[in-house]
């Protein structure tokens, strides 16, 4: 266990089943897509998820980047916008009519907003 070179080559495995634990789940939704495309079993759905993968890899990785953007983007774009109005209702100068749903006046409103 305290060997440096085993101690690297446990290192480079981790690694390397790591890759191939993400690389399966990867190939594995796509090959339920695929059986609920066209209702064939796992392998040959597998293969076919694989090479339409294969041919399009330019679009998947584009696709696969663009979607973590708009997302980042969304998520961004939620939290700033809760912000903003929770801001606002703090702060007193968003007032809702009636007694039933209504902000007191406080003193320090920057930390239920953050």
């Amino acid at each position: 266990a305290q060997n440096p070179c085993a101690r690297f080559l446990l290192c480079c495995l981790k690694c390397c089943f790591w890759c191939l634990e993400k690389f399966i789940k990867f190939l594995n939704r796509n090959a339920y897509i695929m059986i609920a495309i066209y209702g064939k079993n796992f392998c040959v759905s597998a293969k076919n998820a694989f090479s339409l993968l294969m041919r399009n890899i330019i679009r998947v990785v584009v696709l696969d980047k663009v979607t973590d953007i708009l997302l980042f983007f969304g998520k961004l774009l939620v939290v700033g916008g809760v912000g903003v109005l929770s801001f606002f209702f703090f702060s007193g100068r968003i007032r809702f009519p009636g007694d039933t749903f209504r902000s007191e006046n406080l003193n320090y409103y920057w930390m239920p907003i953050i």
